[in-house]
């Protein structure tokens, strides 16, 4: 079998991944829907934008990723290119364990913890010193789209 290569530049995969944060804003002003699918979209959406922030990182620095969307194998493709990755390891992991708990109509429910975690873990990626210098270059470019302080807005009000 024939591996695929992920062949968008850093700057798309830093785009969708600015694309996803602001859904993600958006998902948390949603109150008609029931609870349990907005947290599964939170969930699967954040997982999604640190998922493209690693692979925009690891393109940036000019390295080829197979197309996958496990977290794990990306963090340890950016620990290659630079070690302050380790730093978000835990985060990696949770966000990976929280997808596979709500994959292919799982009846485990995400907790209100679970969801904070994961909004916080968002921050912490979307704020990462190796992530953000990219980021800042594409917003400084117009690349991409510049949002403020994502803290105050990644807040779980129920």
């Amino acid at each position: 079998m024939t591996k695929r290569y992920v062949k968008e530049t850093s700057g798309n995969l830093f785009l969708a991944a600015t694309r996803d944060v602001i859904s993600i804003i958006s998902l948390l002003t949603i109150t008609e829907d029931p609870i349990e699918i907005v947290y599964e979209h939170i969930c699967y959406t954040s997982k999604a934008a640190v998922e493209k922030y690693l692979k925009g990182f690891i393109r940036d620095n000019n390295c080829e990723i197979v197309k996958v969307r496990d977290l794990i194998y990306l963090w340890k493709k950016a620990m290659k290119i630079n070690n302050d990755f380790l730093n978000i390891k835990e985060i990696c992991e949770e966000l990976e364990k929280y997808n596979k708990k709500m994959m292919y109509g799982s009846k485990q429910r995400l907790t209100d913890e679970e969801v904070e975690v994961t909004l916080k873990s968002v921050v912490e990626v979307f704020n990462f010193p190796p992530i953000k210098v990219i980021r800042e270059r594409f917003e400084k470019e117009n690349k991409i789209y510049k949002i403020p302080d994502i803290k105050k807005d990644m807040v779980l009000v129920r």
